[in-house]
């Protein structure tokens, strides 16, 4: 297969693109059609110039797990849970990224800042407009510690999808302000996660964080003690301000109590003493006991997609990718879905040190993590993109130099 180095201009016009995809994943979803024929157009273009594009065997992959959620999509036949349409369109885009992210053999990190950077004030900017009236009304309400209220609500947007990707875009801007220390990286940080805290999200805030997470653990093995006193003041400082600010605490402090307390790191008292609603951590853990249950029952080829919102009384997916896999496909789908992410985790481990091996090793935590607490092998485009992401890192980064994406 021949790589041809993209132009400069490139970068820019690529960044926007994947920017654009972003935000009609997350405020428009429909819009998602049209990207396919946008990026489908931006790929003929590139194989017009670099004469023809050919097709790696992580993109077969993806393509192979489209099809075969899609099939396990019709076996429940429950529009309200999937979608072959929408999830087709997820999959397709997220596969032409990968098509024109593999033609970069220069720093491919230079791509995912600009549509970093692009696809969080875009994002950003239209759910704010949006849902400005709503955070305007309930604005006492936040400054009291009274409003439950999730952003998104009001505009009809999933508050889980606009905290998990503007966490993931949060996620690559502290990575990316670490590495260059750049104000502008710093502006977009902010700015995403003060997106993440009026979602409500605790799974926003950890996939958020987990850059810091990361560097924090490669201190203590350095025995750097100045990073480690200034991290540990941080992390101080960011839980006395949730827990002393009304805002913060309703957003997000109630939510990250609960887990705690239900895992037995917490003494089930909030902010000014109140008692701490575990309600829905332990229905999370009630869920997937029943996913457990309905697994064993079918453990070969599972019940198909949607099938524990139908069966198991909770109306809803089970909140654990695991476990909705197994449920959904069995074992077989298990095995198609994780080998090949574990098979490129093991490429990590050969790469050099620096930036790239630093983002690989981060974003594989990502979905290690996340996986306990959310579901996304299907129609969920951010985390596509943060797998797709990760193979193209890997890939560009093997003991120093260039390897065929056909190596995996």
């Amino acid at each position: 297969m021949k790589l041809v180095y993209q132009k400069p201009s490139s970068e820019l016009l690529d960044g926007f693109l994947i920017a654009l995809l972003v935000t009609f994943g997350v405020c428009y979803t429909q819009g998602l059609f049209v990207m396919v024929f946008v990026l489908a157009f931006r790929l003929l273009l590139a194989a017009k110039t670099n004469y023809g594009i050919s097709v790696p065997l992580f993109g077969l992959w993806l393509i192979m797990l489209m099809i075969l959620i899609d099939i396990e999509g019709m076996r429940i036949g429950d529009s309200e849970q999937f979608s072959i349409p929408y999830n087709s369109a997820v999959f397709l885009c997220a596969i032409m990224v990968q098509l024109i992210l593999m033609h970069y053999q220069g720093d491919i990190i230079k791509v995912i800042k600009v549509g970093t950077i692009f696809a969080s004030l875009m994002a950003g900017m239209s759910i704010l407009s949006s849902e400005y009236s709503m955070l305007m009304y309930r604005w006492g309400d936040f400054i009291a510690g009274h409003s439950g209220y999730r952003l998104g609500i009001s505009s009809d947007i999933n508050p889980n999808v606009i905290a998990w990707s503007f966490g993931f875009l949060a996620l690559l801007a502290i990575f990316m302000f670490i590495c260059d220390k750049s104000l502008l990286l710093l502006a977009v940080c902010v700015f995403d996660l003060l997106i993440v805290f009026f979602t409500g999200s605790k799974n926003g805030l950890i996939l958020a964080l987990l850059p810091v997470l990361y560097y924090g653990i490669k201190m203590v093995k350095k025995v750097n003690i100045k990073a480690l006193i200034l991290i540990a003041i941080g992390i101080v400082f960011f839980w006395v301000a949730i827990h002393q600010s009304p805002v913060l605490y309703t957003l997000i402090g109630k939510r990250i109590d609960s887990a705690l307390f239900t895992i037995g790191f917490n003494d089930g008292a909030g902010l000014s003493g109140d008692v701490v609603d575990v309600s829905s951590t332990e229905k999370r853990l009630d869920m997937i006991g029943f996913a457990r249950k309905m697994f064993l029952e079918k453990p070969v080829l599972g019940w198909g997609i949607g099938a524990f919102a139908v069966y198991s009384g909770f109306g809803y997916y089970c909140h654990n990718n695991y476990m909705e896999i197994l449920v959904s496909g069995g074992i077989v789908l298990f095995l198609i879905y994780y080998i090949p992410i574990l098979l490129v985790g093991s490429k990590i481990f050969t790469m050099e040190k620096g930036k790239e091996k630093d983002l690989a090793l981060i974003l594989l935590l990502t979905i290690f993590i996340m996986d306990f607490s959310t579901v996304n092998f299907y129609s969920n485009l951010i985390f596509l993109l943060r797998t797709v992401v990760l193979y193209e890192v890997v890939m560009w980064n093997q003991k120093g130099k260039i390897i065929t994406h056909e190596e995996i």
